[in-house]
């Protein structure tokens, strides 16, 4: 039994990171997995090129992070693997955060996308 106090969601946090795991919430559901893994697997990845919804070309960072932005399709969510086929920079890559934009009545439905390469 362990007695934890303070802030919960730092307190689980805790725990799980020192179990090897992660977590976050995905649509109101829990989600928990090991660090760095993903859901899905490479074969159920989506593909973001210019033929798809993926809008401008990807950027990488200094730390390897990519960040793509796309039209809104099923499957881009936290954790979800992404193969980004872009005139620079191509790969599959973990999805660590997505932030979505838009209104039932407005023309933007976009999400920005920021990645880690995945094997």
């Amino acid at each position: 039994a362990r007695t934890v106090h303070g802030n919960a969601a730092k307190a689980f946090g805790d725990v799980v990171r020192a179990n090897g795991q992660e977590w976050s919430i995905q649509d109101g559901a829990l989600q928990v997995m090991k660090i760095g893994q993903s859901i899905g697997s490479s074969a159920q990845a989506v593909v973001l090129n210019s033929a798809s919804g993926m809008l401008g070309s990807p950027t990488v960072d200094n730390k390897g992070v990519v960040t793509v932005k796309s039209l809104i399709q099923p499957g881009l969510f936290p954790g979800q693997p992404v193969v980004i086929q872009g005139a620079l920079l191509s790969g599959t890559y973990r999805i660590e955060s997505a932030e979505f934009a838009g209104a039932t009545m407005g023309a933007e439905w976009t999400v920005l996308i920021h990645g880690k390469k995945w094997a």
